[in-house]
């Protein structure tokens, strides 16, 4: 098939920017070669997302956005923002339409399942994966995308950094940071490393500086399994406040700064001042290990947490519970 890019030298920018000028000829058409048959193979499992809506003077608005089929069954991974609000939504695939509806939809991590109303399976689908690995900084990556409603075509670009934060904002898990573009339209699109492995849902785009927010495999897995059969995602929830400090070799722990009266870091027998060295074996070396031991962990299911109270080192078994909206816990 012919490769829809303009120039070779673009192809060795957006692959490997680092060394494009070094790269050999035969690496780069194996590489692009790769990426072609990625493309045709999963192309008609990517889907164009259709919203409308009316203004308060009767006219009616389109809203675009990707997606894509994760199972056999017609259930298609986008992103809530193509979907809030919209009175009708449509779901386009190959040379069929489709009305669908939301099955639900998380506000904390802004990930949406549809459903289509004319459902006729098989459909083919994407492997979510099973690693729990973030691909590393300069990994080569291809979208598939339906910009501005457009047939579903490739992009491609690297990984460039795991991102925790943005604009003074934390995220619910760590994100993957690329140089993918995100043009309108883009946004729930499927993300693959040149290996065939799903890499994760694009999410948003950082436009000062060109690039996209990836939402990882791992936590798309981690979101979907509740969606499906609640419609929302069951959160954990511990009942501590914490606070990021070095240690004098400049060691990261997680110091416990207050606990809400019979919640289950209560019940564990936190307390104030009790500093968290690592959760389930992970040391926490940063915000990213504490914001996604939480986020991973499953309402009932125990957290082991290291724990050092004065001289004392020692392991509590924390049982979470289902977190609500106004912050609380419940059983």
């Amino acid at each position: 098939m012919a490769w829809p890019f303009r120039s070779l030298p673009l192809l060795c920018l957006a692959l490997f920017p680092s060394s494009a000028s070094a790269m050999p000829a035969t690496s780069l058409l194996q590489s692009l070669e790769s990426a072609a048959q990625l493309f045709a193979a999963h192309r008609d499992a990517v889907v164009r997302v259709l919203c409308l809506f009316h203004r308060e003077d009767g006219t009616a608005v389109a809203r675009m956005g990707s997606g894509f089929f994760f199972d056999g069954d017609g259930h298609v991974a986008t992103t809530a923002g193509a979907i809030d609000g919209a009175e009708e939504i449509f779901v386009s695939y190959g040379h069929r339409s489709s009305r669908a509806h939301a099955i639900g939809s998380d506000a904390e991590t802004r990930v949406a399942v549809l459903a289509l109303d004319e459902a006729s399976p098989p459909y083919p689908c994407l492997s979510l994966g099973e690693g729990m690995e973030l691909p590393p900084p300069l990994t080569p990556l291809l979208a598939i995308a339906c910009e501005i409603g457009l047939d579903p075509a490739p992009s491609l670009g690297i990984v460039q950094a795991e991102q925790i934060c943005h604009g003074g904002n934390s995220f619910a898990t760590s994100l993957i940071r690329s140089s993918l573009p995100s043009n309108a339209g883009a946004p729930g699109s499927p993300v693959f490393d040149l290996r065939g492995n799903f890499v994760g849902m694009l999410m948003a785009s950082i436009p000062q500086v060109d690039g996209s927010f990836l939402f990882p495999a791992r936590a798309l897995r981690r979101v979907l399994r509740d969606i499906l059969p609640y419609g929302s995602v069951h959160h954990a929830y511990a009942g501590l406040d914490t606070r990021l400090e070095r240690d004098e070799e400049g060691d990261f722990f997680a110091i416990v700064q207050a606990v809400v009266p019979h919640s289950p870091a209560a019940e564990a027998n936190l307390c104030p001042g009790d500093r968290i060295l690592a959760i389930d074996d992970v040391p926490i070396r940063g915000p990213a290990e504490l914001c996604d031991a939480v986020f991973f962990a499953l309402p009932g299911a125990p957290l082991s947490l290291k724990i050092q109270r004065g001289g004392d080192i020692f392991r509590v078994a924390l049982r979470m519970a289902i977190r609500r909206w106004d912050g609380q816990g419940a059983e």
